[in-house]
């Protein structure tokens, strides 16, 4: 799976929580596709619902969260000097609370260094030793 450094300081953690697994595969997303503010939001959401000894569910997490779209350019420079503005298919998406949904608090940290989308790496997740199948995968 493809990670981006600054989701670790935004408090990704492995092995990720079934829950959060189930939270991906409801919306359609991955990892690549989230911006670090995501992982805040769902960190939150589990110590919230295991805070207050409630089940984390991934029908829960919808009630209090939407998928945001959060447009983006980057500029691709060619080896002739040129440069083509494009759209990253990586780190496009947030998670925000619904607007019918109170939040515990409003705040999240909006300006991440420039860069912070080339420091991706892979991150290997062995295969469950009983089914056989990437733990990751629905």
């Amino acid at each position: 799976m493809v990670v981006f450094k600054d989701f670790f300081p935004a408090r990704l953690r492995f092995p990720l929580d079934p829950t959060v697994v189930d939270i991906f595969a409801r919306y359609g997303i991955f990892l690549h596709h989230m911006t670090p503010n995501s992982f805040a939001r769902v960190n939150l959401f589990m110590w919230l619902s295991k805070t207050c000894r409630l089940a984390p569910t991934p029908e829960n997490f919808a009630r209090v969260m939407r998928v945001h779209y959060q447009p983006k350019s980057i500029f691709v420079h060619g080896s002739d000097g040129t440069s083509t503005e494009m759209e990253p298919q990586y780190g496009c998406y947030t998670f925000a609370f619904q607007h019918t949904a109170p939040s515990p608090v409003g705040v999240s940290k909006n300006k991440w260094p420039g860069d912070w989308s080339s420091f991706w790496f892979y991150h290997k997740v062995p295969l469950d030793p009983e089914t056989k199948r990437h733990p990751l995968v629905v």
